[in-house]
């Protein structure tokens, strides 16, 4: 029953656009937007890291989950339409590498290296999604 439920719910149009491509919207200007604020605000006001962390890691993986199920979804319908999924492919997986860096500096052993890779990659985003 859920299955059909969810196929049903992503077939719809809301707009011009269906509801899947409205997923990817907002996650990626959930990201866009988000991580300018993220940077300034940690600087500028370090007493309130602990509520702008959690929402820069919860938030982030919540815009991942919505940009995976649009892709997922795109990969389903375009199938067919192989050459069509290489960029789309490749943005998705520099915004994996920024999930998996971010991970690893949030979670793993601390290592310089990973902080630049995460900001490397996502500077790597910013500039594949013009």
């Amino acid at each position: 029953m859920w299955p059909i439920f969810i196929g049903i719910l992503l077939s719809l149009f809301v707009g011009s656009l269906l509801v899947v491509h409205w997923f990817a919207v907002v996650a990626t200007t959930f990201i866009a937007v988000l991580v300018p604020i993220y940077y300034v605000l940690k600087r500028k006001r370090p007493q309130n890291i602990k509520a702008l962390l959690r929402l820069h890691v919860f938030g982030y993986l919540f815009s991942f989950l919505l940009v995976s199920i649009h892709f997922a979804q795109n990969i389903a319908r375009l199938a067919a339409l192989y050459p069509r999924i290489g960029n789309r492919f490749v943005l998705f997986l520099v915004l994996s590498v920024i999930v998996a860096t971010g991970m690893q500096d949030r979670f793993g052993p601390r290592r310089k290296l990973v902080r630049y890779k995460n900001s490397f990659t996502y500077t790597s985003w910013w500039f594949s999604i013009w």
